[in-house]
């Protein structure tokens, strides 16, 4: 019989007021080894770092206080070999925030050329020296003025790390996770009278934040204990990861067979909390794991109905809710009701939502991620039956690529314009996909042929039903050439997702402006989720028609000679085609952006031309202005214009979101910007929300965790909970799966 998990608590008899821990720690220790070896000269003595129980963090932060002295500093170099390697980390993650770095295969030949090769070592240990230098970098510049662009760092480093890695069958990715555990620790634990339960919360906001599931309390447990860190009320142990490495260790000696082991950890824990752990202590085995209980899930569905929800509880097979994870014919909600779930959280970057209606669950977008992670055994992804798409942008589709190499074989549905355009939109992600990985690219032509193959187009007010309870329905969202809201109706209430949307007129003819439904169908609304990118912003976002006099005057202002404006393919570039139609100006475009414009647009003058020759093939006199994709420099032939020797000093006006890590990162400060926006500025937002009364408000695609007393009565959604949304409008609070 198993035990009942219970965690054994550790009270500290007295707390020290004054005992800084991780990321706090050691900066201190660092600022004081500094102050000795500027007062005492170069030492030998030992370097100040967090101990883990596998060794040091490699000393980045301390290289970067010592570069203030130049002379401590290469008299340190010269005497403390590991002080060089971290020196040469240091080199190669300010390479990577200037943009100079492109891609995940690219940092991989940077770090074997800087440091496997003159250091003898092997990658796995590079990259993870790599991710501990990022994160000492962020906790150093935590407070102050450049604390943002380091944490863009980090996220930056973790996200190419978590590409190279996960590309292939090595199990390295699961490690990355596991580091971000960590580093959220190591973050968020700043004193020893700090609350273990809100060191706990602020960890698992931080990786949220960075765009993956928050592990298990136990897992957090783990790397406090590794990282030999202590704060008020933390557990000495954790029973259910104990019980995983007791298994781990029977199984290894033979003493227990692996489905043995499962079947006592999915009885004890359920199968999400195993998952969760496995992914941190015995990664060779998830996938097995998953095998296993798929296998069982399939033996389930040949039991009789009521059999299945029995046995699915038994075995962690359903929420907390009561919903199964297991297919079954009866319902998965009660009529009126709808249940979600947000497996692409609540951060800009892989938006995806799980809408369960009646016996059907619905994928609302499926966005690659920030972390282009790939997920572990989500059931729900597995039993999807349709997936509907509010726009072409690759955080809203690329994940299609994925999920239908994983094997789902249902459809997807979209508008007209998003399947022509998500067309164009894969083709260019599996394009830079074979660029960066060569042979070892999962993704080719044959997969997007069978992703299209099950495109469903939908028209705007037209409602599609998907069984006798359940249909869906677009409106137009006003975002850009094909974008629309989503609303689902089961029996008579209904649920709205927003996608990116913008209520303020497009120049483009080739987006249409945002439709509500009808009064009837917003007051049978009964939940909603809504995309929050300035919803809480005081910024100002000029609409299309300033940003279209603006971006005009920039061009005069920079005299002869071409002008290179860089653009995100889908949504700026038919704005700014569409801005500069009809001007004196003589407009290139090129790339990606040329190929989507031309698809969707119509209404532009001669004086735009879509030019298909090679960029290198470009001279200065071709054009007054190029427009060219993509948006920050990074690659395409924006890129080839900027770096060709011929455009020297071109000047450049940028027109969008900047990304970290991206050459017009580094130049944003020093070149003219002129914002044109597709999403809602606050008061639109405040607007549209308004306007669903009684419906349940979730807000997404947020920037950052917003402050709790700007919500205006909307949830922020985590990754780990699961939401039920009634028509007597309950206050549910949510709950972690079992």
């Amino acid at each position: 019989m198993i035990p009942k998990m219970i965690s054994t608590i550790s009270l500290p008899n007295e707390v020290i007021e004054e005992s800084p821990q991780g990321g706090a720690l050691l900066v201190q220790r660092a600022r004081e080894f500094v102050e000795t070896v500027v007062k005492n000269g170069p030492t030998n003595g030992s370097l100040p770092t967090i101990a883990t129980s596998k060794g040091p963090f490699s000393p980045v932060l301390l290289n970067a206080l010592l570069r203030a002295y130049p002379e401590p500093h290469q008299a340190m170099l010269r005497l403390r070999p590991q002080l060089q390697r971290a020196a040469s980390i240091a080199e190669v993650l300010e390479a990577l925030r200037l943009g100079d770095i492109p891609h995940p295969v690219a940092l991989r030949a940077t770090l074997k050329q800087r440091i496997m090769g003159p250091y003898k070592t092997h990658a796995a240990d590079v990259f993870f020296d790599f991710l501990y230098g990022a994160l000492q970098l962020m906790v150093l510049h935590r407070g102050m003025e450049t604390a943002q662009q380091y944490e863009e760092l980090f996220q930056l480093a973790a996200s190419q790390i978590y590409s190279l890695v996960s590309v292939g069958t090595s199990d390295l990715s699961y490690h990355v996770e596991h580091f971000l555990a960590h580093a959220a620790i190591f973050v968020s634990m700043k004193d020893y009278s700090d609350l273990w339960s809100s060191v706990v919360q602020e960890a698992s906001l931080l990786i949220e934040a960075w765009g993956m599931t928050a592990p298990p309390e136990g897992v957090f447990v783990h790397c406090a204990l590794n990282l030999r860190m202590n704060c008020h009320r933390m557990p000495t142990s954790d029973l259910p990861y104990d019980l995983i490495k007791f298994l781990r260790s029977r199984v290894r000696e033979k003493q227990m067979t692996y489905t043995d082991a499962y079947e006592v950890m999915t009885l004890a824990l359920g199968w999400r909390q195993s998952s969760g752990l496995l992914r941190v202590l015995w990664t060779t085995a998830v996938n097995d794991y998953s095998s296993y209980e798929r296998g069982m899930v399939t033996k389930l569905a040949e039991a009789g109905a009521d059999d299945v929800w029995t046995i699915a509880k038994k075995r962690g097979y359903c929420s907390e809710l009561g919903i199964s994870y297991v297919r079954s014919d009866r319902p998965l909600t009660q009529a009126n009701e709808f249940a979600l779930s947000f497996p692409g959280g609540w951060t800009i970057g892989g938006t995806s939502i799980i809408c369960k209606a009646g016996k059907l669950r619905i994928l609302l977008d499926c966005g690659a991620t920030a972390l282009g992670a790939r997920g572990g055994s989500e059931p729900d992804l597995e039993l999807l039956d349709a997936v509907i798409i509010s726009h072409a942008h690759q955080d809203h589709i690329g994940g299609l690529l994925e999920l239908y190499r994983r094997g789902y074989a249902g459809n997807w549905y979209g508008t007209r314009h998003t399947g022509i355009l998500g067309r164009l939109t894969l083709q260019d992600a599996i394009k830079l996909h074979r660029g960066m990985y060569g042979s070892e690219a999962v993704y080719d032509d044959v997969l997007l042929e069978t992703v299209m193959e099950r495109f469903i187009p939908a028209d705007y007010g037209i409602e599609i039903d998907l069984d006798e309870d359940v249909s869906i329905k677009p409106f137009p969202a006003g975002h850009v050439s094909g974008s629309c809201q989503w609303q689902i109706r089961h029996s008579e209430k209904r649920f709205v997702f927003s996608g990116d949307f913008n209520l303020r007129a497009n120049l483009s003819d080739a987006t249409r402006g945002l439709e509500y439904p009808s009064e009837e169908e917003i007051d049978s609304t009964i939940g909603l989720v809504v995309e929050g990118t300035y919803a809480f912003s005081p910024e100002r976002i000029l609409d299309n028609f300033e940003a279209r006099e603006s971006l005009i005057e920039q061009i005069r202002k920079c005299g002869k000679g071409p002008v290179l404006v860089p653009v995100l393919s889908l949504g700026r570039a038919q704005e700014v085609c569409a801005a500069l139609s009809g001007t004196e100006f003589r407009v290139g475009v090129f790339g990606l952006a040329a190929r989507m414009t031309r698809a969707v647009s119509r209404l532009l003058s001669d004086n735009i031309v879509f030019d298909d020759r090679p960029p290198v093939s470009i001279r200065p006199g071709d054009f007054d202005v190029l427009v060219a994709s993509s948006g920050c420099l990074q690659g395409g032939p924006s890129k080839i214009f900027y770096e060709n020797p011929e455009f020297k000093g071109v000047p450049v006006i940028l027109t969008g979101h900047i990304f970290p890590g991206t050459p017009a990162k580094a130049i944003m400060d020093r070149v003219p910007r002129v914002r044109f926006s597709a999403h809602a500025a606050a008061a639109d937002w405040q607007t549209y929300v308004s306007k669903f009364e009684k419906a349940r408000k979730f807000v997404i695609h947020l920037p950052g965790w917003p402050n709790p007393s700007k919500l205006n009565g909307t949830d922020v959604p985590h990754r780990h909970s699961e939401y039920l949304l009634k028509p007597l409008f309950e206050e549910m609070q949510p709950h972690d799966p079992c």
